[in-house]
């Protein structure tokens, strides 16, 4: 099955595919039984006790999806598109994988166990915020599972703590960053970026086509920037919302996520909201 990787560029927000390392990493195909499709998006969320990876058959808008807070099953079943979910608990992945067909007129669930679906995921990495890893299933009558993600964990936000109206620290860092963003100052962008995004920006500082694609990114940028609202996820990561325009003065809203290190808060990514 050909492998075809999609990117999430909620840093850089430059649609497609492009050589940088973006913040969300997914791709591949799905092949079972009547399902035969390639994956166009992919989140990871938070589901019982542990956490479920889902890849979708069409990009969904996940705004809506997070609408009421958190993500769950029923959202997915809402989205109106073919999905498959791993599910990851503490002790590694299950032998169950979730399957949604939306061929029907009434998208169906199912729930297939068998331990060669666990047997053929791995898991590279897995922190309280992000997961990463890939699935290659082979079975019966050419049915096939690949899969690959590198993933942020969906927060539950109805445990997180509102954010002064300002913003307080974290929004600071993020109007610090659009501020850079609109001079265009490369150096001051890096200095108020994550330290762990740091390595990735100078190498795209490296590429040939850095200028050009420096250009892209601003020109999707928000501009006139302005703090809405913001959420304390935990101790060191917060989310704040954001309103701004685009290059022809339309009304834009984006999250951005900012995280703090060694006592100090940076700038991780943002999201525009569709």
């Amino acid at each position: 099955m050909k492998l075809v990787l999609a990117f999430a560029f909620t840093a850089t927000l430059v649609a497609g595919i492009t050589p940088v390392r973006a913040i969300s990493r997914f791709g591949g195909g799905v092949r079972l039984g009547t399902a035969d499709w390639q994956v166009a998006d992919a989140i990871a969320y938070q589901h019982d006790d542990g956490i479920a990876i889902a890849f979708l058959s069409s990009i969904v808008d996940q705004q809506v999806m997070r609408s009421d807070g958190k993500v769950d099953t029923s959202d997915l079943l809402r989205a109106g598109v073919d999905a498959l979910s791993i599910n990851v608990a503490e002790d590694g992945p299950t032998t169950c994988i979730d399957l949604i067909d939306a061929t029907q007129d009434t998208p169906k669930s199912s729930k297939p166990c068998d331990a060669a679906f666990r047997d053929a995921i791995t898991i590279t990495a897995k922190s309280a915020r992000r997961i990463a890893g890939e699935m290659h299933y082979r079975g019966e009558n050419g049915d096939s599972v690949d899969l690959v993600f590198d993933l942020p964990i969906e927060p539950d936000l109805a445990k997180a703590v509102p954010l002064p109206a300002n913003g307080g620290e974290p929004g600071e860092a993020v109007l610090a960053y659009f501020a850079a963003m609109d001079e265009g100052d490369w150096a001051k962008i890096v200095s108020v970026m994550h330290p762990d995004r740091r390595a990735e920006m100078q190498a795209l500082a490296a590429d040939p086509a850095f200028k050009d694609v420096f250009e892209v990114i601003r020109s999707v940028r928000p501009r006139g920037v302005k703090v809405a609202s913001g959420r304390l996820l935990d101790a060191d990561t917060a989310q704040v919302e954001i309103t701004g325009t685009d290059e022809n003065g339309r009304p834009m809203q984006a999250t951005a996520e900012v995280a703090r290190a060694a006592g100090v808060w940076f700038f991780v990514s943002h999201r525009i909201h569709h």
